[in-house]
């Protein structure tokens, strides 16, 4: 069900473009991470189990939150949960190889969010399609190929490219100067609140909070749009 907080009429008329997100809006980040995790182990001879699993995850969330905060930049989450997880397996000398190999192994992981692939070949021909992520550039672009779904975006805008991460308002300004376009004309669908829907919000972005677990919202962040699933995109009209 499609519960938008501010709803005007003719949302064709009032954008041309759509930023999304990656993680958690277009690949399913839980079962990329797991696939990419248990081939990383096994390549460096690390016991891996659910256990093993729980423990990457929980480091890995929490850095994530701060960094959604503005409190770490993409790379500290990156070199940060490298060191921690190789602490706490007992192999810390592994740390560098292990933020190297499980890089290397996440490029390969394509696991989508269900109807991802719909939305995105249902809305390329009627807006230019533009990915905007946090991360590193040539990981996302190389997921995007190996899904199949690279052609069907005019541009990827990554962090590490960008130079500023999602919510900082300068992400979003470098990627609106280089298509020219004005910040109304877009609209961002993202699953953060805080990084996609409050950056792009603070950018004079229209908003769609994609929330498929249909969490309540006790912040002052307020998206244009909000949906549970992406073929509910679909019926904004």
């Amino acid at each position: 069900m499609i519960s938008p907080n501010n709803m005007k009429a003719g949302l064709k008329k009032m954008i041309n473009t759509i930023f999304m997100d990656i993680d958690d809006t277009i690949f399913d980040f839980n079962q990329c991470s797991y696939d990419a995790l248990f081939e990383t182990c096994a390549l460096l001879n690390i016991t891996f189990s659910e256990e093993t699993y729980r423990l990457f995850r929980f480091l890995d969330a929490a850095l994530w939150q701060e960094q959604k905060k503005g409190e770490l930049t993409v790379e500290d989450v990156m070199s940060l949960r490298a060191g921690r997880f190789a602490e706490q397996t007992g192999t810390p000398e592994l740390a560098g190889e292990f933020q190297l190999t499980f890089r290397q192994a996440l490029s390969s992981q394509t696991a989508l969010v269900p109807d991802a692939e719909k939305l995105i070949r249902s809305r390329s021909p009627c807006f230019p399609l533009y990915a905007a992520s946090n991360g590193i550039k040539d990981v996302q672009i190389s997921r995007l190929k190996n899904a199949g779904l690279f052609p069907f975006f005019a541009g990827i805008f990554v962090s590490d490219d960008i130079g500023f991460e999602k919510p900082d308002i300068r992400f979003f300004k470098v990627c609106l100067s280089r298509i020219r376009r004005k910040p109304e004309e877009v609209l961002m669908i993202g699953d953060s609140l805080w990084a996609d829907i409050a950056g792009a919000a603070a950018g004079g972005l229209k908003t769609c909070w994609f929330n498929p677990k249909k969490q309540a919202n006790s912040s002052a962040i307020i998206p244009d749009y909000e949906i549970s699933g992406l073929l509910e995109f679909l019926t904004l009209k």
